[in-house]
C-alpha cells in the first residue's frame, strides 16, 4: 500500500517534541514500510497556519496520482485540528487536497486528542464521548466527499504520539451511514480500555507492532496482539 507521511519538523519551545518524537517515529514509520522519501513531508509547524496548510495541499495535491492508500500524520493534535493549521472549519480544504486519492483511504493521526469529542479547539480533554471531534468530523467528511471502506485512527487522549493506546477508530463506511446526512456517531475504541486484550495492545505498542496496525481490521489486530 503506497503511503504517505506528513511530519512536524521543528521543537516548539521549551519542548523537544519534533526532534524526541515526530521525526525519529516517523522515519521509523518510513522504514518498517519501506516508503520513499518522495512520500515524506518535513513540515515547520513554527510558519504561520496558512503556509502550513498551503504546504501541506499542495504536498497531497502532488502524491495524488501515485495510488496512494494510507496518509500518515506525525504532530500535534487536539479535539478540535491538528498542528497543520486544519482544524473543523478547515476540514473541505484537506478534503479537497485528497479528491483524487482512493476511496478506500485509510488515514492514522499519530496526534493526541483528535479523537476526543464536542470539538472544542483547545487542548484539553473535553469528557468520554469521540462524536463531534476532529477524527469524528474528518470522517464524516470523507463520508460525503464519496469515501467508502476505509477509516480515519485517532487517539482518545493525550500521550506518546505512536504508543498511545487510546486508539478510537472511525469507519468511513456508507452501510452505517442511515440518515444520509452523513453524520455518523462517533468511532469506537480499537481495544477496549480495561479489556481482556488491554494488557496485550499496551504491550504491542511498545515495539513495531505501532507502525503496522493503522493497516489492519479491528478482527486483524485483535488477533495480532494475542500472538505476540
Amino acid at each position: 500500500m503506497n503511503t504517505l507521511i506528513i511530519h512536524s519538523s521543528k521543537n516548539k519551545p521549551p519542548l523537544h517534541d519534533a526532534t524526541g518524537a515526530f521525526i525519529p517515529e516517523a522515519m521509523a514509520f518510513a522504514a518498517e514500510h519501506q516508503v520513499p522519501m518522495s512520500n515524506v513531508l518535513s513540515l515547520d509547524c513554527l510558519q504561520g497556519v496558512g503556509a502550513r496548510m498551503s504546504e501541506v495541499e499542495f504536498f497531497l495535491h502532488a502524491a495524488g496520482f501515485r495510488d496512494i492508500g494510507m496518509l500518515t500524520f506525525f504532530c500535534h493534535g487536539w479535539s478540535g485540528g491538528i498542528q497543520t493549521g486544519h482544524t473543523l472549519s478547515k476540514i473541505p480544504r484537506l478534503l479537497a487536497a485528497l479528491a483524487s486519492y482512493p476511496r478506500d483511504l485509510r488515514i492514522m493521526l499519530y496526534c493526541c486528542w483528535t479523537a476526543d469529542g464536542d470539538g472544542e479547539v483547545d487542548n484539553r480533554p473535553v469528557g468520554v464521548a469521540t462524536d463531534g471531534g476532529f477524527a469524528d468530523k474528518l470522517r464524516d467528511g470523507m463520508l460525503a466527499a464519496g469515501f467508502d471502506g476505509g477509516w480515519v485512527d485517532g487517539h482518545k487522549t493525550p500521550g506518546h504520539t505512536v504508543k498511545n493506546p487510546n486508539v478510537v477508530r472511525f469507519l468511513v463506511d456508507v452501510k452505517k451511514d442511515f440518515d444520509g446526512d452523513h453524520d455518523i456517531q462517533g468511532g469506537a475504541y480499537l481495544v477496549q480500555p480495561g479489556s481482556s486484550r488491554w494488557g496485550k495492545w499496551v504491550h504491542a505498542l511498545q515495539g513495531p507492532y505501532r507502525y503496522r496496525f493503522p493497516f489492519a481490521t479491528e478482527e486483524e489486530i485483535h488477533a495480532a496482539i494475542e500472538m505476540l
